[in-house]
């Protein structure tokens, strides 16, 4: 047995004021050398004499309105007889155990009657051995029953745990530790509340069961364990002492819900095969219905009494009195009850069919105790045979006029049945095709092509067998059918003939040759197209792998073909592309492979190519070809051929790089002036072709007008409301379509026409805000990003002077976005551009923050009014910690510097609760939402100004 654990005394004295009656009595009984005590009917210690002091070692205050339980845990009756000595167990201050003889007698002072304990310490072999085998047992008992007890003496805070409750939560005790708190740190958290509030409903004399709760153990092992607990309290109703047990349930708890997931298992399975079982009690006369039974019915099992009588009444009167005959003779013994079916009449006069078992079950001697039953609903299975037998009166006349042939063979092939349609397809009359087998017309190159699968059908490997295949008809015509067939067998398994269902499939089959032709070539040259060459071209490099040989990919790309396009029209067009794809076969010959990619673009494959030099006689041939005009609608046009030349394995160890190098040859010849043809090589390779489309179109971009703003909303996270836009360029280009501003702003970037570009952008903008003020918006903030180019233009102050200039926008509304990039970028005369822009009065942010190297003393370098947080670090909040992390270090920054904060890419509620609870200012992204056009912005505004209350214009 373990030490109790001591805690401090509680902060609050129990002693109740003692009588004058009580004084004299004690007087006496302080100079007796036995112990004595004095309890009132609470059993509360009223008086304690000095060898009680002794004995148990605690001092005389300490036990003055104490619990007696706090000496005697299992504290005998108050007694108000003498009684005779009495063998107890008591618990030292200490926490040692030890036995007791006590002696009661009963003591009237006043109006209360009081209790005399005389106390002596059993020291005989008898009393410490009796004490031990009852500690051991109840040790043992409390280990069996995975119980554990403990108490808690409230006037002195002391707990005592038994060995089985320490052995049951796997904890050592621990007297600087209190039990109650530890134990409630091992509940569940979802059970701390209910357990603590059954604590106080204890306290407070409510009455309360036993509560279930979920514990973790140090291990990690998640129990369930049942608490009880009661307290004692005290003459004026406190609670002075609890006492209470934990009992580790959860094997059962385990064995209650599996016992109540196989009920539930059975119920489903009567419910899902419409079986109800009943059970009539011989001895008793009572039955039983279970809940299908009562469901097949349809009645209430509390309106409607489960019994044989009550089932007939629902039993339709024509089957009354059979059933009533058979029970007769199962109850008596006389005969054995076969399976029977009754039709049922249901409240209402709906009807159901119903098949009925019974079985009497017996005891051990024999006699019958009981007869169960089953009670099955054969409405919808009897509905399906009428509706079976009905098919198949309909299949017979129906066969004859189907669309398919259908055909009944026997195993050696013979075909014994066929109808009509049969006949037609394959020209035969009945008679004829009986004497045909399935192989006299098959195809020759398809006679044995279904046996193998045929006979797997027949062992029963397979269910049935699908194929198509070609016939031969009559008359010598070849025909496609598709065949389904499955085996037919009698009762006992034997192979009887096979039942197949021929349809003729030759229009499809023409139609998919058809098909595959147009997937493979193209239908204006005949050439193959894109699919079949790139099959051919990955052919030729295995094999030339394999052989180490070498193969030539020639891109061809005509110059003028526009010019003849757009000026004749596309009929000219069509055939001047198929007298160019015919020159270029006559030229390269027939061993090459000859395909057009689309438009005006063809390939030529030159497998097995010697060299270098062969592949230029083969690109020089094709220029000579086009160098003779094509007379289209009575013009003679003139085209040129830019070509490109790549070679396997040297330029290119795959099919797709061999691709691309030769493309990019074909637009080096192109830049070389057309009508010649270039080699790859590796020079060339950062050429790539997007890049040059690009750019070519680039150029011209701003000139023609193909560049556009859209606006993003920037929210006030604390109001709500609309508190500025950012500006971002989109490029729609009349060929290229939709250009997204990562493919483009580089390139930009990089031949310097980002600073016009930049210079619009800024114009735009501010005229966008000017006129949004015009139709009555409140002045709103103006976010634009600056290119590290744009940003290090010398010109940069005077392009914003004018933009704010000519729209008429107040300079603080305009906020010039930069990246920390650029301001670690020579940070001496970034510096001193930031300083420029902030003198003209314009706000200056930080773009994508966090994703760069600058540090605090840098940043504090740099008028800066706004950070925005990387969309990056948005993204996956609030799961990941390492964002919330840097997120939260931002804003601390932020708030620091005194600056504003904004977030990007805030997409969910989650993130912005996330950044509402950290203090972020304003959020943008598609959670508001997406970059619009300045009218559906208006609209966007509006709706957000009716939603929040009155917009405020940007402080």
């Amino acid at each position: 047995m373990r030490s109790p654990t001591l805690m401090q005394p509680a902060p609050f004295e129990l002693t109740p004021r003692p009588d004058a009656g009580l004084i004299a009595a004690t007087a006496a009984l302080e100079g007796l050398p036995l112990a004595v005590l004095v309890l009132d009917r609470q059993q509360r210690i009223r008086f304690a004499n000095a060898p009680v002091v002794h004995l148990f070692g605690y001092a005389r205050a300490e036990l003055i309105g104490s619990p007696a339980s706090r000496l005697f845990p299992v504290l005998p009756q108050a007694a108000a007889e003498h009684s005779a000595a009495r063998r107890v167990a008591g618990i030292r201050k200490d926490g040692t155990r030890a036995g007791f003889l006590l002696t009661c007698s009963s003591l009237q002072t006043g109006a209360e009657p009081l209790a005399v304990w005389a106390i002596q310490e059993d020291t005989g072999a008898t009393a410490n051995a009796y004490l031990a085998l009852t500690q051991t047992r109840l040790n043992e008992a409390q280990r069996i029953v995975k119980l554990g007890s403990w108490s808690w003496d409230l006037s002195s805070n002391t707990h005592w745990w038994s060995d089985g409750l320490y052995h049951m939560l796997e904890v050592e005790p621990d007297t600087e530790e209190r039990p109650y708190e530890r134990f409630l740190a091992m509940v569940h958290p979802q059970d701390r509340g209910r357990l603590d509030h059954i604590r106080k409903c204890i306290f407070a004399g409510e009455p309360t069961g036993p509560a279930d709760v979920r514990i973790k153990l140090a291990n990690g092992e998640e129990r369930v364990i049942q608490t009880r607990g009661h307290a004692v309290f005290d003459a004026a109703g406190r609670a002075v002492l609890m006492h209470g047990t934990l009992q580790d349930i959860t094997e059962a708890r385990v064995t209650q819900t599996a016992l109540k997931l196989t009920e539930l298992r059975y119920r489903e399975t009567q419910r899902l095969a419409k079986i109800g079982n009943w059970e009539f009690d011989l001895t008793s006369g009572k039955s039983w219905w279970s809940n299908e039974l009562y469901r097949i019915l349809e009645e209430d099992p509390d309106q409607y009494p489960a019994s044989f009588e009550s089932f007939l009444d629902r039993v339709d009167p024509a089957d009354r009195v059979d059933l009533e005959r058979r029970r007769a003779r199962v109850t008596v013994g006389t005969d054995g009850f076969k399976p029977a079916e009754a039709r049922l009449v249901l409240r209402g006069g709906r009807e159901k069919i119903a098949q009925l078992s019974f079985e009497v079950r017996v005891n051990d001697a024999g006699q019958p105790t009981a007869i169960v039953g089953t009670i099955h609903d054969v409405t919808d299975r009897r509905m399906l045979e009428e509706l079976l037998r009905d098919s198949e009166a309909r299949y017979a006349g129906t066969v004859e006029l189907a669309a398919v042939g259908i055909a009944h063979v026997e195993p050696n092939g013979r075909f014994i049945w066929s109808n009509s349609w049969m006949h037609a397809m394959l020209g035969y009359a009945k008679e004829e095709l009986e004497r045909l087998t399935i192989w006299d017309i098959s195809h020759p190159d398809d006679v044995h092509n279904t046996d193998e699968e045929r006979a797997l059908m027949h062992s029963g490997a397979k269910d049935f067998l699908r194929t198509e295949k070609r016939y031969i008809c009559k008359n010598g015509e070849t025909i496609w059918v598709k065949i389904a067939s499955a085996p037919r067998r009698d009762a006992n398994g034997t192979l009887l003939y096979d039942i197949s269902v021929v349809e003729d499939i030759t229009p499809r089959k023409v139609a998919e040759a058809r098909i595959q032709y147009l997937a493979t070539h193209d239908e204006l040259t005949g050439l193959p197209n894109r699919a079949l060459f790139t099959e051919l071209l990955s052919r030729a490099i295995d094999a030339a792998q394999l052989n180490d040989g070498q193969c030539a990919l020639i891109f061809i790309d005509l110059d003028r073909f526009k010019i003849v396009n757009d000026s004749l029209g596309h009929n000219a067009g069509d055939e001047l592309l198929k007298e160019v794809a015919r020159r270029i076969v006559r030229s390269v010959g027939a061993a090459a492979v000859t395909a057009r990619f689309g438009g005006d673009e063809f390939v030529v494959l030159l497998d097995n190519v010697a060299d270098r030099p062969a592949a230029a006689a083969a690109a020089g041939s094709i220029l000579s070809a086009m160098l003779e005009p094509v007379r289209v609608m009575n013009y003679d046009c003139r085209v040129t051929a830019s070509i490109g030349i790549a070679l396997f394995p040297q330029d290119g160890p795959e099919l797709s790089t061999l691709m691309k190098h030769a493309d990019m040859a074909m637009y080096l010849a192109k830049d070389e002036g057309k009508n010649n043809f270039q080699f790859y090589s590796s020079i060339i390779a950062p050429m790539s072709v997007e890049r040059i489309v690009l750019e070519t179109h680039l150029t011209n971009a701003l000139d023609r007008g193909e560049f556009s703003l859209q606006y993003q909303a920037k929210i006030d996270i604390a109001s709500g409301r609309i508190c500025g836009v950012e500006a971002l360029l989109r490029w729609r280009n009349p060929q290229l379509g939709n250009v997204p501003p990562n493919a483009f702003i580089s390139i930009a970037e990089d031949n310097g026409l980002i600073v016009p570009i930049g210079r619009w952008v800024l114009k735009a903008a501010c005229a966008q805000g000017a006129a949004w003020q015009r139709l009555g918006l409140p002045p709103l903030g103006m976010a634009v990003n600056l290119s590290p180019r744009q940003f290090k233009d010398p010109g940069l102050a005077q392009d914003v002077t004018e933009a704010l200039r000519e729209s008429g926008m107040e300079a603080r509304l305009l906020e010039l976005e930069i990246t920390e990039g650029m301001i670690m970028n020579r940070i001496d005369q970034a510096a001193q551009t930031a300083a420029v822009i902030k003198a003209l009065g314009v706000r200056l942010a930080i773009d994508d923050f966090g994703t760069g190297y600058s540090s605090l003393s840098q940043l504090k370098r740099f008028p800066i009014d706004t950070l925005k947080i990387d969309r990056s670090f948005i993204r996956e909040l609030p799961d990941n910690t390492e964002d919330m992390a840097i997120t939260e270090a931002i804003i601390s920054l932020g708030k620091a510097l005194g600056v504003n904060v904004i977030a990007e890419g805030v997409e969910t509620h989650e993130q912005e609760a996330f950044l509402r609870s950290r203090g972020c200012d304003e959020i943008q992204g598609f959670l508001y939402s997406k970059p619009c056009d300045p009218d559906a912005f208006v609209r966007l505004f509006l709706a957000n100004a009716s939603e929040s209350g009155p917009a405020s214009a940007l402080a």
